[in-house]
């Protein structure tokens, strides 16, 4: 993705200066002064993993660290390394929206089936194809049991990993 460019170059976010100095704890994200850092603040504080990372920490201690409400945040951060090519961090985060998930609704759930079938994305970019191919199939039977076998997820799941 271009964050890996970013990332080579270190162009400021705003100004596109390269060697920025200044770099976002997300390490996706870099500036050159603070003036820089402030003005592209608000767009990227959507993607910001680590910003992301804080407001989940502050929730779990509010809500408990298994809460369902959690789930969409997390699926969020996990996704957002996945882009980012942060397998191990993806598959840390999907890891824990899959607990949460099967805690809260169990197998049979379009959430926890959809979950199982990023980790198989996971897995398979990190070259760990047997897992993947577990999570896949897991996720092509949960999409079967709850759509029926004409599912167009169920379709597209099929044949990614036939």
């Amino acid at each position: 993705g271009m964050e890996v460019g970013t990332e080579r170059l270190k162009a400021c976010q705003t100004c596109g200066v390269l060697d920025a100095p200044l770099r976002c704890p997300c390490k996706a994200a870099f500036s050159c002064n603070t003036e820089c850092q402030r003005a592209t603040w608000k767009e990227h504080r959507g993607n910001c993993t680590s910003h992301m990372i804080t407001k989940v920490e502050k929730d779990r201690q509010r809500l408990g660290r298994h809460n369902p409400l959690l789930l969409q945040a997390i699926v969020d951060i996990a996704g957002r390394f996945f882009q980012q090519d942060r397998l191990s961090e993806s598959e840390e985060w999907y890891l824990e929206a899959e607990k949460i998930s099967v805690l809260a609704a169990g197998l049979l759930d379009a959430a926890t089936a959809r979950i199982s079938a990023n980790l198989g994305d996971v897995f398979r970019k990190q070259g760990k194809l047997d897992e993947s191919k577990k999570k896949c199939k897991l996720a092509v039977k949960m999409f079967r049991r709850l759509c029926g076998n004409e599912s167009s997820e169920v379709a597209g799941g099929a044949d990614q990993h036939g």
